[in-house]
């Protein structure tokens, strides 16, 4: 994969989390929960992050050890295992 793929994922990560934090960001836990359409928007936007995450290469991911990837797929996993359908 070439470096400028890598950084379009990269940003695309960044660019999701900055929408989790705009939807969430003056919503106290209970606002978050009782509104359904702000979770269901989350929860996308987490699935988009940890398919992007999985996208990144393997050997990139090594290169930032600060960054949990390993989480960062699980949770997508965790998700897709978890929506109620």
């Amino acid at each position: 994969m070439s470096e400028r793929s890598i950084r379009i994922l990269l940003e695309g990560m960044i660019e999701t989390i900055e929408i989790i934090a705009n939807y969430t960001s003056n919503l106290t836990p209970e606002q978050f929960h009782d509104d359904r359409k702000i979770r269901d928007a989350v929860l996308m936007q987490l699935m988009v992050l940890g398919e992007t995450a999985f996208r990144v290469p393997t050997d990139f991911r090594k290169i930032l050890p600060d960054v949990e990837w390993e989480e960062l797929l699980d949770q997508e996993t965790s998700l897709l295992m978890n929506i109620k359908v």
